[in-house]
């Protein structure tokens, strides 16, 4: 439940930057177009090949849609430097499931995943000064030209930025980011801003499958599931400063189950990014639209998220009652 406070506070900051009306296009929203340095497919993992419309298989991780690449340290630096700052240090105590942090980036948006057995939480930019902040990240690290061989369209747009940060899990959470049309039309970058002190638990669980067995679901397009957990394995992915773990539709994972040494919370930097093609957004939206208050869509314009458009409207009927 939501303070009146909170929220009070939440429209006051809201208005004192002019993001209580629909977002005009920006600068923040420019295209990020596709390099005219041709990338092979195979150059981005050369263990993953394409085997049907929108899906791909990494021999080596045994899944689909799932892709591992070198990122520069020294950028994830940056990024590290932004969230070892005071205002980030409570995101996984206990709290308002909404809140905002200030920083020298700028403000951020931390939404508390209660329904997760852990303390996770997303935070994420919340201006668009953060959002160029963050696209210089994106960019730098040359993911715009690596990665659009995989995305549909002629440009990638980056949707969002954020840490994803957590101190323990209790029990698994299994779950696709993506449902199975959505296929590579948008992808999920996480890396970690440190290499942490736990290894032996506390890292990624996903579920591998069979190609043989994936060709064959891929020919039934039925279902939003490619293939149910119960037909492939558990798997764990260790997370390594430097790498980065990319992943679309159909690729089942889940927070290991485990603790950082000492209570020390695993923070990771995260992207959302994809096509412009304005007919595939409503698919994406349903796993982006819940994550962070403010998105760039494909269109370039920088709004509300389905989360901040609902609590907008949360936010305007509390308040016009007490007036």
């Amino acid at each position: 439940v939501l303070s009146n406070s909170f929220l009070a506070a939440l429209s006051a900051q809201m208005q004192q930057r002019g993001l209580c009306a629909l977002f005009p296009k920006c600068s923040s929203a420019a295209l990020v177009t596709r390099s005219r340095v041709v990338v092979r497919m195979d150059a981005i993992d050369p263990d993953v090949t394409p085997f049907a419309e929108g899906m791909h298989y990494n021999a080596r991780l045994q899944a689909p849609n799932v892709w591992e690449i070198a990122v520069d340290p020294s950028i994830v630096d940056e990024a590290a430097a932004i969230f070892a700052e005071p205002a980030f240090h409570s995101v996984t105590a206990e709290g308002e499931p909404y809140e905002e942090v200030h920083s020298s980036a700028g403000p951020f948006f931390v939404h508390r995943v209660l329904s997760w057995s852990s303390d996770a939480a997303w935070v994420a930019v919340d201006s668009a000064a953060g959002f160029d902040r963050f696209r210089s990240l994106f960019e730098r690290m040359r993911l715009p030209e690596r990665l659009a061989p995989l995305v549909p369209g002629a440009e990638l747009r980056m949707y969002c930025a954020f840490y994803v940060v957590r101190s323990q899990c209790s029990a698994a959470n299994y779950h696709y980011d993506y449902k199975r049309s959505v296929g590579t039309d948008a992808l999920t970058l996480i890396t970690p801003l440190h290499n942490y002190r736990e290894r032996h638990s506390f890292q990624l669980s996903y579920i591998s499958q069979r190609l043989e067995d994936l060709k064959a679901a891929a020919a039934e397009a039925s279902s939003e599931e490619l293939l149910p957990r119960a037909a492939g394995e558990v798997r764990r992915y260790e997370y390594r400063k430097g790498r980065a773990i990319v992943f679309g539709s159909s690729f089942m994972h889940s927070t290991e189950v485990g603790a950082g040494c000492g209570g020390e919370p695993h923070a990771y930097m995260c992207f959302t990014f994809g096509t412009t093609q304005e007919e595939r957004w409503p698919s994406i939206l349903e796993t982006i639209g819940s994550q962070s208050r403010l998105l760039v869509k494909p269109s370039g314009e920088l709004g509300f998220s389905e989360l901040g458009a609902a609590l907008e409207a949360l936010i305007d009927g509390r308040l016009g009652a007490h007036r």
